[in-house]
């Protein structure tokens, strides 16, 4: 069944059948990129934006500048893009402006605004999309409003007063909110950290925000200590952002202690940072190599233990096995495909196999 939104896209393709300034298509020659820039560089479209703009920014009330945007919304000397495109303006223009310029009452007409002018979907004619997104650009502001004043507030707030923000964190990956708390740690100051990471240890229990804490502290100890509170997926996502932030050294002692975790899928990406970290060197490459030749025999971890080793090609590892191991008949089957495979795994690694 079509959803409310795709109905209603639906309808308004039959309606401009008698409108056909309301439909705009991308046919033969012309590009619905083209057609969009034509429209938002048009000068009715920039003047009512900017006009849009400067009404908000002038402390109008929000019940004002409501009715200003239905004005416009209704207007008949503009057409059906015109419009959208002069609502799709506004809110580019808003972008620039701080958080919360404009009252809710504004963000809930723009996030609610159903498009005017609509075109064929790029790769299936029967299918309409508005050519204006007017709703999905004011979502996403208001998503970037808030991951800006997350930030902000994290930075500002006296400690006193830092539980009761924190207490507003949320460990899902797509809350604007707790993103921009996530996204503030490592530019605070140490002293501050502190402060956070005292707070969420006494008052305000928050183990997934207290990883990141400890993240930015770079302060391996703290951050292994609070790990098994966490869940697989967010362990991973946790040592990615440690593989950007850390240095290389410091990757390598958590990686190592990481390598130990309950979930595979994390101990798997440990392994895979741990070859990538000791590319370079040829005296860590070998010891690394053999703490992996020793995994070979792993249930779980053997069969990654010899990708990584694949990975490795300068070092003849079967014959270095075979001199200082004594390895089980499985671990030299896994090392001995590896041998056989190793070719197919440095053209894929081209491509970014790990």
């Amino acid at each position: 069944m079509l959803s409310a939104r795709s109905a209603f896209l639906t309808v308004i393709g039959f309606l401009t059948l008698l409108s056909p300034l309301s439909l705009l298509w991308a046919g033969g020659l012309v590009e619905v990129g083209s057609v969009q820039r034509a429209v938002l560089f048009d000068s009715q479209v920039r003047q009512h934006s900017q006009m849009l703009l400067g009404h908000s920014t002038s402390g109008a009330a929000a019940a004002d500048q409501v009715r200003k945007l239905e004005r416009v919304a209704r207007g008949p000397a503009l057409s059906a893009s015109q419009r959208d495109a002069v609502f799709y303006e506004y809110v580019r223009r808003l972008r620039q402006e701080p958080p919360d310029s404009v009252p809710p009452a504004v963000m809930a007409w723009l996030q609610a605004y159903q498009p005017q002018a609509v075109t064929r979907h790029p790769e299936s004619a029967s299918y309409l999309v508005a050519l204006f997104d007017v709703a999905a650009a004011a979502s996403g502001l208001a998503n970037q409003w808030q991951f800006q004043a997350a930030a902000d507030a994290l930075a500002d707030t006296k400690p006193t007063a830092l539980p009761a923000l924190l207490d507003t964190y949320r460990p899902e990956p797509t809350d604007p909110w707790s993103n921009g708390i996530r996204w503030a740690l490592p530019a605070l100051p140490p002293k501050r950290l502190d402060w956070l990471a005292q707070a969420l240890t006494e008052s305000s229990p928050q183990p997934h925000l207290l990883a990141y804490v400890h993240l930015a502290r770079q302060s391996a100890a703290d951050l292994l200590a609070v790990l098994p509170a966490l869940s697989g997926p967010q362990t991973s996502a946790l040592l990615q952002a440690a593989i950007r932030q850390w240095p290389a050294q410091a990757q390598l002692a958590l990686m190592q202690q990481t390598l130990e975790h309950a979930d595979s899928g994390v101990a798997a990406l440990a392994m895979a940072q741990m070859t990538d970290l000791v590319a370079g060197n040829d005296q860590a490459k070998l010891t690394w190599g053999e703490q992996l030749l020793g995994l070979l025999d792993d249930e779980v971890l053997g069969a990654n233990a010899a990708l990584q080793l694949a990975r490795m090609p300068e070092v003849n590892w079967l014959e270095q096995g075979g001199a200082n191991l004594e390895l089980s008949e499985r671990a030299r089957q896994r090392l001995e495909l590896m041998a056989e495979l190793e070719p197919q795994v440095q053209t894929r690694q081209q491509g970014g196999l790990r």
